[in-house]
């Protein structure tokens, strides 16, 4: 459980210059507390989940814009139709490929994530990574965007049911194990790492198979 204090803390430490942020680091008495700091300014994602999880009713160290996109904008030749969802790393819009004639899902990517370069171009290289794996179980990257209102992934639209709403027997169970087993065998041979495989990121198609997303 993070204080209000805490919050305070380590809001001023990813403030401050960076050559001061060691300093300061080092005068915060609290051992845990340090860590808890050190923790966040090392890991993209748990930078990010603090950020969102306390922006509520505090004033923001940033504010940044999200691009929130309505039926009939364009990105290139994507045209938006809907909204999909909306999750901890952006929202997911159903949209139509003008060129290529078909349905594709469109992914923005929160703000908080762009804030940080070095964030932003390993969500290039992991797109360029994902690109390349070939396994049905495995939602395509069909392609990277960045434009002026912020990044985008255009990915292989999966149509059905997530995993949580499922119901399976032992056999389809056992079926779904297997084949998510066999997709992460393939991206870890790319060196790729899922980090939030859980249910609601496994689709099951309307054909019967799986995608993980």
């Amino acid at each position: 459980m993070t204080t209000n204090h805490d919050q305070e803390i380590i809001k001023k430490a990813l403030i401050i210059e960076t050559q001061q942020r060691t300093a300061f680091i080092e005068q915060i008495e609290d051992i845990e507390l340090r860590k808890k700091v050190e923790f966040l300014l090392q890991d993209d994602q748990a930078l990010t989940e603090f950020l969102i999880q306390t922006s509520d009713g505090s004033t923001p160290i940033e504010t940044v814009s999200a691009k929130e996109f309505e039926a009939g904008d364009r990105i290139k030749q994507f045209l938006i139709k809907r909204l999909i969802a909306k999750g901890g790393m952006g929202s997911v819009y159903l949209a139509f490929d003008e060129k290529l004639k078909r349905n594709v899902a469109i992914k923005t990517i929160r703000a908080e994530y762009l804030k940080n370069k070095a964030t932003q171009q390993r969500f290039k290289q992991e797109a360029q990574i994902l690109s390349q794996i070939n396994h049905p179980a495995i939602c395509q990257i069909y392609d990277y965007i960045d434009f002026e209102d912020g990044d985008v992934l255009v990915l292989e639209l999966v149509e059905g049911m997530t995993l949580n709403q499922a119901e399976l027997n032992k056999k389809q169970k056992l079926d779904v194990f297997v084949n998510i087993a066999s997709a992460l065998v393939v991206a870890h041979a790319k060196n790729v790492i899922h980090r939030d495989l859980k249910p609601d990121n496994i689709m099951l198609t309307q054909e019967g198979g799986i995608k993980i997303l």
